[in-house]
């Protein structure tokens, strides 16, 4: 996989097969970045990158400039493979070898961009659980920015804090954002 921009763009991540993970494509990658792009300023920013498999969107983040990135993954080889990359990449980062839903009441730090990858099989419950406990704990402030993907027939559209939504193939990206007086 390459890396598409930034001090690092053009960088090729070999991704090993071995490890469970439904990668982003990098159609998708460019979509999302594109309109990320228009959003906020990279420089400086906070990231919180769960469920991060290989950790493509932390690495990007960083290509651009986040400042830091933390990575939340429960598989071992994920991790490792995180650990190494980062390393290799030089980024300022933390990850955390935990199940999301086991280790979301311990959440303390606050983020500009969280950006989420669960299963796509997962039930709705757990998606709001997580769209839920990111929006109470993690983010900053009403500019930052929660990103969901999921699969495209899924649709948050009830939800309050749900200022986008972007389909490309079967992955779509929903946005969020803490509002103030909700």
């Amino acid at each position: 996989m390459k890396i598409i921009a930034g001090k690092f763009g053009g960088r090729i991540i070999n991704v090993p097969k071995k490890l469970p993970i439904r990668p982003t494509t990098s159609i998708c990658r460019h979509a999302l970045f594109n309109i990320l792009n228009n959003l906020i300023s990279f420089d400086n920013i906070k990231v919180f990158d769960i469920f991060s498999g290989s950790g493509f969107f932390g690495y990007e983040c960083a290509s651009r400039g986040a400042k830091q990135i933390d990575f939340l993954e429960k598989n071992y080889d994920c991790v490792k493979f995180i650990k190494s990359t980062s390393l290799k990449l030089e980024i300022n980062h933390t990850v955390y070898f935990k199940n999301f839903f086991n280790y979301s009441h311990n959440f303390t730090r606050t983020y500009d961009l969280v950006f989420a990858d669960p299963p796509y099989l997962f039930e709705k419950n757990k998606y709001e659980n997580i769209i839920n406990c990111i929006i109470s704990n993690c983010l900053k402030n009403n500019n930052s920015i929660f990103i969901l993907e999921h699969y495209k027939k899924n649709t948050f559209a009830q939800n309050n804090h749900l200022f986008d939504e972007r389909s490309y193939g079967d992955s779509k990206f929903s946005f969020f954002k803490k509002k103030s007086g909700i």
